[in-house]
Formats: C-alpha cells, sequence, structure tokens
C-alpha cells in the first residue's frame, strides 16, 4: 500500500545493549555495531476508479414527462486494468423535497487502464411538485468496491463519486401582448390588455 512507497530507510544494529565488550585496533568497535541503506520503492500497477464528469441535457427547465438524459464518463486513471466487471450507483434526488427521482444500479464493464467510457441514462421527468426545485444528480463508480483500488494520493476508495447541482423551476413567458386601440388619446381613455402566459 501506499506506506511503503517512497524513500525507505532499513537498518540494523547489534550489541545494542553493549552486552559485549569489543574491542579493534582501529578504536571504533563500540561504535561500528550499526548500518542502514536506503531504497525507494514504487506502488505496484494499481486500478483507480473516477468519475470524471457528469451533465444533464436539457440542461435545466424539466418539464413535467419530459425526457432528461443523465451522461457521466468513467475513467481508470490506475496502470492495472480491472480484474471484471463492476457496479454504479446513480441517484437523482430532489434536495428541496427530499425525495428521490431516481435510484439505480448500472453495471459496468471492465476497463483497462487509462481507458475512458461514457455512458446515459434516460430518465423520465415526475410532474407535480416533484419536478421542481434544487436537485442533485449523483454517480458513484465501483459501488460495491469490486475492484481493489490505489492511487498516490491513497484516496483510490474515496474519490469514486461526483455530483452535479442544478436548480429547476417553472420558466413563463408573455406572448401576444397587444392593445385594444393603436393610437390611444389622452383624457379618459380605458386600456384593454391582451396576454398569453405560456
Amino acid at each position: 500500500g501506499n506506506r511503503g512507497v517512497g524513500r525507505i530507510s532499513l537498518s540494523l544494529a547489534v550489541d545494542v545493549g553493549n552486552a559485549l565488550q569489543e574491542q579493534s585496533a582501529t578504536g571504533t568497535a563500540e561504535t561500528n555495531n550499526a548500518a542502514a541503506i536506503e531504497v525507494t520503492s514504487e506502488l505496484a500497477p494499481f486500478t483507480d476508479l473516477v468519475v470524471g464528469s457528469v451533465s444533464a441535457d436539457p440542461a435545466q427547465g424539466w418539464a413535467p414527462d419530459s425526457t432528461v438524459t443523465l451522461t457521466w464518463t468513467t475513467e481508470n486513471q490506475g496502470t492495472l486494468a480491472t480484474t471484471g466487471g463492476f457496479n454504479e450507483r446513480i441517484v437523482v434526488r430532489n434536495l428541496t423535497s427530499g425525495q428521490n427521482v431516481l435510484l439505480a444500479t448500472v453495471p459496468a464493464a471492465a476497463l483497462a487502464a487509462g481507458e475512458s467510457r461514457t455512458s446515459t441514462r434516460a430518465i423520465t421527468w415526475p410532474a407535480g411538485l416533484e419536478a421542481h426545485g434544487s436537485f442533485q444528480f449523483s454517480v458513484t463508480t465501483d459501488f460495491f468496491d469490486e475492484a481493489s483500488e490505489a492511487n498516490l494520493a491513497g484516496d483510490a476508495e474515496t474519490n469514486n463519486a461526483r455530483t452535479l447541482s442544478v436548480i429547476s423551476a417553472p420558466d413563463l413567458t408573455v406572448s401576444g401582448l397587444a392593445l385594444d386601440k393603436t393610437t390611444p388619446s389622452a383624457g379618459g381613455w380605458h386600456k384593454t390588455v391582451a396576454r398569453n402566459l405560456a
């Protein structure tokens, strides 16, 4: 693991309690009882799965019963391929109401070292109050810890999630605004405004 990576010193000392009376021609018999060497250790080939990006299309303003496409990229930033497939967890949550719009586990195929893959999930947007508010899209790769991960930063098992936060609300627009008189006159003029809200 990471504790075994870097500059490592190995030392050995004998007669540390001075139980033996030592002598030498150079007079160093009691000071030459220790030796040390230094080596550099590197991390063995490793897998490091991360979620590179998360996006929603359309970006906001989702209408009830419309389709919102969630897209995310999974990357293996390590130097070793995964030994097999793994699972990813998708959560879309309305933070305003505290309700989940989507909770799903998605199987993912193996990834080679340095490889990335883009995945999508179509979501039918809910109706009513659940359609509006502050939303969080979260994708966690290797959700069940099926891949043994490592990296130089030491956070390979905790860097597997990425979130996207979006505020979505109705978008009211005004069209067809008109007056009942094209040339209004001063004094006692009564106006009628016609408009359409969409």
